[in-house]
């Protein structure tokens, strides 16, 4: 079987859970899988299909959540069983690899950025999937890329497959890592046809009130916690979207720094402490964001 443990990205995340003995249901599990970003889709899948193999619908049904299962997840189920959107993502994981193959009716559009920036990214269209992955593959070796590197920021890879057919609003984009593996594939079929990038599960945290943590999704952003994020904390949490937490942070606005508050990923979460804080710079100070904790 698989250790569930080992797709929880934060080291922090990680080892509480594991002291604390935290059995995960099926569907956490799998929602928990979904969210890794250190393994390979083909893993995934792997994981997934072994989930399915050994439990049932029964066992996919129990969930472990703040408000009794009575709000959370209910409206984008759209009727569907826990067990169901496993497998509408191992389907849509699925046909989306099947389309590294295709070659008619489609091009393959590359997207490269730097950090969370997606907005300002260079675009490259191919005719082929093995024509653009090439083209990620060499784009460590380009000028354009600078910028990123002396921010220390970590550069984002990642294609689409355009449907040619402007009747088909089908779209799919596969993700990479630094390293140019598939770790995520996002799919879209035209149609509200949720799988677990929406489902939402309660994963208890180690972090407390007044605790600095670090994102290590490649942002580099640090942030004090207001509020230990308990259970009690996600009591009206809805879908996936509340797999956040609010968090106090600095910001620069035209060429300012200012207190401001960001919305953090849990699973791209550690612990920091005052030692390993950057130094300043024009978007960091670190006795600004210190006094920060005089918000608390």
């Amino acid at each position: 079987m698989i250790d569930i443990f080992d797709f929880i990205d934060s080291k922090d995340i990680r080892d509480y859970n594991r002291q604390l003995g935290t059995m995960f249901t099926p569907i956490e599990q799998a929602v928990i899988i979904y969210n890794c970003d250190s393994v390979t889709v083909e893993e995934k899948l792997a994981a997934w299909h072994e989930l399915l193999d050994a439990y049932n619908e029964e066992d996919f049904s129990k969930i472990n959540l703040p408000d009794g299962g009575k709000v959370t997840n209910r409206d984008i189920m759209l009727g569907h069983t826990y067990r169901q959107m496993t497998e509408i993502t191992v389907d849509g994981f699925e046909k989306a690899l099947l389309l590294k193959n295709k070659t008619e009716n489609v091009f393959y559009l590359t997207q490269i950025y730097a950090g969370e920036n997606s907005t300002d990214c260079e675009e490259s269209e191919f005719s082929s999937y093995d024509k653009a992955y090439e083209y990620l593959c060499n784009s460590k070796k380009r000028e354009l890329l600078d910028y990123g590197e002396k921010l220390n920021l970590t550069m984002n890879y990642a294609m689409r497959v355009i449907s040619l057919d402007e009747s088909n609003n089908d779209m799919t984009e596969f993700i990479f890592d630094n390293d140019f593996r598939m770790t995520n594939i996002y799919f879209w079929t035209g149609r509200e046809n949720y799988g677990l990038d929406m489902i939402y599960i309660y994963i208890p945290l180690p972090f407390k009130k007044g605790d600095i943590v670090h994102t290590i999704d490649g942002s580099n952003s640090y942030a004090i916690v207001p509020k230990t994020p308990d259970k009690n904390y996600f009591i009206h949490a809805y879908d996936s979207t509340a797999m956040h937490i609010t968090a106090f942070c600095l910001s620069e606005r035209n060429g300012e720094i200012i207190d401001d508050f960001g919305h953090y990923n849990i699973f791209s979460l550690e612990r920091c402490t005052e030692e390993d804080l950057p130094q300043d710079s024009y978007v960091f100070i670190r006795q600004r964001f210190l006094n920060l904790r005089n918000k608390l």
